[in-house]
């Protein structure tokens, strides 16, 4: 009726341009939901074109296993299982493997047994070598202190 209601309490105030804010945000919205079923739309043709793909792809693999299993009957007489056969093969080439290994490690030890014996080997004749110098200075010194007491009584004597 145009004229201000006499009860406010009832009525909700606010600016002109928080309503015309709220206008464009409802336009957006309106639009975003328009987008929205849009972009539903196309997921769910999608949806349906990959389960369609999907059923084709095991139909046709039902048709190559199918294929796969006459094959084996016509060449072996019956169904190999390949994935048992992979592992068996698999299996030996790992036995083979860990073989080769124990054969490398044992080599291996052996190798470095003798070099170990060869370490000790030569430290011992170090030690030895060591040893003999050592007195052989030992010698050396009590010479060379025998000498030099001669030279003094001689020197001694001299005078």
């Amino acid at each position: 009726s145009g004229e201000p209601p006499y009860n406010v309490a009832q009525c909700l105030v606010f600016p002109a341009s928080a309503r015309i804010h709220l206008s464009k945000r409802i336009g957006e919205l309106a639009h975003e939901k328009q987008q929205e079923k849009k972009r539903y739309k196309e997921l769910r043709q999608r949806h349906v074109h990959l389960i369609r793909e999907r059923k084709e792809m095991e139909h046709k693999v039902s048709e190559l296993n199918d294929k796969a299993n006459e094959i084996m009957h016509l060449k072996f007489g019956r169904i190999v299982n390949i994935d048992a056969l992979e592992g068996l093969t698999t299996n030996k080439m790992i036995g083979e493997l860990e073989e080769i290994l124990r054969q490398e490690e044992r080599k291996h030890d052996i190798k470095m047994y003798m070099l170990e014996k060869e370490i000790n080997d030569i430290r011992q004749e170090l030690l030895h070598d060591v040893r003999h110098n050592t007195d052989n200075l030992d010698k050396l010194h009590e010479l060379t202190n025998r000498s030099r007491q001669l030279e003094e009584g001689l020197n001694a004597r001299q005078k």
